[in-house]
């Protein structure tokens, strides 16, 4: 008898969102993955960074392309003693996650136009299932012997540890938040430059799979053939899902750029995004995404923080700080599962000669989450992570950025009145991003 195979191949917000918030992305550029600390940016990639910092650039339409490649590993341990497997491994894997800037500078303003994937990206495959879906198994077996699912614990008890299962199950998902940036940035005096703009975001997630085929082996007895095997279908029909998730929204963000010469200074408030989301759903055997319903996903708003000082010509020593107002979102119930949530960090960059820069970043990142809000399907870990990298400037006009990143997670775990969950993961990004002045 074959263990249960699971193959979950998801797009979730919270994939790729590492050092960032619970649902937005903030590794928005190369050059942030090779400092990991971009918030007083003067470069392109401050579009998203640093909007008031754009006056900073020299006179000239520029444009910016980026992408990155980006590995997580999920493991999920579970001592429930009846399951079949104690440890879930999830690979997931996001092998595009572009970045596209342009901006137009003349004299003291600056326009500027970002294309991001603000939220979501990746595809989650766990080859041996899930804890949730092989404890609903088991529940459903306390079922056909007639037990109440309130009792399953006393039921597995009294029906001995399962000895095999085996379903068809498979889920494929999407989900994409895909953000267009605008900004206006002026330039008061050398010193304060200032910025406002607006983040338009299209949101669509989609769900299409099922559970089939459910079979159960106990130490009960078997079937006439002998196989060992408990057809439970008629107890545990199939579940089919075919459903669709949209929503629009939309947010203010405004900065303030301090130039003092070697110092510079930049603050940034992103502010919440309302987003609704609707279902339209064409079969939900599931009961999860009832057609036309409604639920609220808020983008919580974000207060950004970052500081760079010119130590030497060739040293410069850079740090940011963001701070995310969760408790302020509307998540349907969720956002009682949470406190707000911050990260901070540090990079140098160090001249290596007139064309290249090497570059170390590191940051620490607090989600904010309590217990309660972790799942098998949906955990948010703190972690540190640390990015390197270099700026080859090719010309006068073409700037490569190359970046590597390991970002490592802090285990967490959940006690639950039957078993013991924990929850760990590990990240790895390698980006690329090219920058050319047209004039």
């Amino acid at each position: 008898m074959k263990k249960l195979s699971v193959v979950v191949a998801v797009v979730l917000i919270s994939v790729v969102a590492f050092s960032a918030g619970l649902v937005d992305n903030g590794n928005q550029s190369a050059a942030y993955i090779r400092t990991m600390n971009r918030n007083a940016s003067t470069g392109i990639d401050a579009v998203y960074f640093n909007p008031a910092g754009l006056t900073k650039m020299e006179d000239g339409l520029y444009l910016s392309f980026s992408n990155q490649s980006i590995w997580q590993e999920y493991e999920i341990k579970n001592d429930f003693a009846a399951l079949n497997e104690d440890t879930y491994i999830g690979d997931v894997e996001a092998m595009f996650f572009p970045d596209f800037y342009a901006v137009y500078k003349t004299g003291k303003l600056a326009a500027s136009l970002a294309v991001m994937p603000i939220g979501g990206g990746g595809s989650a495959d766990y080859k041996t299932g899930l804890p949730s879906f092989n404890m609903l198994l088991i529940s459903q077996l306390s079922g056909y012997f007639g037990l109440p699912a309130s009792a399953i614990n006393p039921a597995l008890a009294a029906m001995g540890n399962i000895t095999g299962y085996d379903a068809d199950i498979a889920f494929e998902g999407s989900s994409i938040y895909l953000a267009g940036q605008f900004n206006i940035s002026y330039e008061f005096n050398d010193n304060i430059s200032v910025s406002v703009g607006g983040r338009y975001i299209s949101a669509k997630n989609t769900y299409e799979g099922g559970i089939r085929n459910i079979a159960l082996t106990t130490q009960y007895g078997t079937e006439a053939d002998g196989t060992g095997i408990i057809d439970i279908s008629s107890m545990a029909p199939d579940v089919e899902v075919d459903a669709e998730q949209t929503g629009t929204a939309f947010n203010g963000i405004f900065g303030v750029h301090y130039d003092l010469n070697k110092l510079q200074i930049a603050l940034k408030y992103a502010m919440q995004a309302k987003l609704e989301m609707e279902n339209d759903t064409e079969v939900d055997g599931s009961g999860l995404f009832p057609d036309g319903a409604k639920s609220n996903a808020d983008m919580p708003a974000i207060l950004a923080t970052g500081i760079s000082y010119q130590v030497s010509p060739k040293l410069k020593v850079e740090t940011d700080f963001n701070y995310y107002f969760n408790t302020n979102a509307d998540w349907d119930g969720n956002e009682d599962n949470v406190d707000n949530g911050y990260n901070v960090g540090a990079a140098l960059e160090f001249g290596l000669g007139d064309k290249l820069i090497a570059s170390v970043g590191y940051i620490y990142d607090t989600k904010g989450v309590k217990t309660a809000y972790q799942n098998d399907m949906d955990f948010a870990l703190d972690n540190h992570s640390i990015g390197a990298g270099f700026n080859f400037k090719l010309n006068d006009k073409m700037n490569i950025d190359l970046g590597v990143s390991n970002t490592f997670y802090i285990e967490d775990e959940k006690d639950a009145t039957i078993y013991k969950e924990t929850y760990n993961k590990t990240t790895y990004d390698v980006a690329i991003g090219v920058s050319y002045k047209l004039f």
